[in-house]
């Protein structure tokens, strides 16, 4: 059964790195024809799509390949991001990179700032709460003192606006964080 998702797994992924690059063989022979910013979104798309592409597939596979995913993953979206600066979308794929426990170079603290300014960008995008509140759940598990009761009062402001978002990603959040705790503890 693993072995049928990973194998479906690695189609969705071949799919879409040829249809990243099919956009980026459009690109360099028509781009002579577009505008700077259309060449700009065609290529911030292209990077992002491969982005979410190798983070996907990062859950299929060993921790070794995990990370060589992870970081391709990085590079991408940051490449994307030098195309549009302001994409909050960019920002919380980076963040989810970030915030994947298993990853070798996690960041909690850069994928919270992350987070915050995606969630500038767009308010009221329930996936961005979730994630905040995901991530701060992550750095209180550690935190002490007056750490802990920062992020505490930071995540509780975090799903109280996940809640007002969208109560289904709130409700959502706690059977996830159930779970965790559980995996926190071995």
């Amino acid at each position: 059964r693993d072995r049928e998702k990973r194998d479906v797994a690695n189609g969705h992924y071949r799919s879409a790195i040829e249809a990243a690059t099919q956009a980026k063989n459009l690109l360099s022979e028509q781009s002579k024809g577009f505008r700077e910013e259309l060449r700009d979104d065609i290529e911030w798309r292209s990077l992002n799509a491969e982005g979410v592409a190798e983070l996907r597939i990062s859950y299929f596979h060993d921790p070794a390949d995990l990370n060589r995913h992870l970081d391709q993953a990085l590079v991408k979206f940051r490449g994307a991001l030098k195309k549009s600066p302001g994409n909050f979308n960019i920002l919380e794929n980076m963040a989810v990179v970030l915030n994947n426990l298993d990853y070798a170079k996690k960041d909690l603290y850069e994928a919270m700032k992350l987070l915050e300014r995606a969630i500038g960008i767009k308010p009221n995008d329930y996936y961005g709460h979730y994630q905040l509140v995901k991530t701060f759940f992550f750095l209180q598990e550690k935190a002490t003192g007056s750490d802990k009761q920062l992020l505490d009062e930071k995540m509780a402001a975090s799903l109280a606006e996940l809640r007002r978002i969208s109560p289904a990603y709130a409700k959502r959040w706690e059977q996830e964080q159930q779970i965790l705790k559980g995996k926190l503890k071995k």
